[in-house]
């Protein structure tokens, strides 16, 4: 029990370059899991998701995040470079 107390206080991230131009990358919090679970079930609150893709100047994003039982999140961006 105190190994899942101190695990709430901390989240997991990891990126994962596929080549210089693409990566893919997802994370777990485990406090906002615990925060946002409703009845028992967090149904993957916590749980985010992104993937990115560089091609000469431009750069394109996407972004999943499950913040609660009943809400996430999907952003995607573009930037480019002069």
């Amino acid at each position: 029990q105190q190994i899942l107390q101190l695990l709430q206080q901390k989240q997991i991230n990891k990126k994962i370059p596929f080549s210089s131009n693409t990566w893919l990358a997802i994370g777990y919090n485990f406090r906002r899991a615990k925060e946002m679970e409703v009845e028992g079930k967090n149904k993957w609150a916590g749980l985010s998701l992104g993937a990115g893709l560089n091609v000469k100047k431009l750069k394109v994003g996407v972004a999943w995040g499950k913040y609660h039982v009943a809400a996430s999140s999907l952003v995607l961006n573009a930037s480019f470079s002069f």
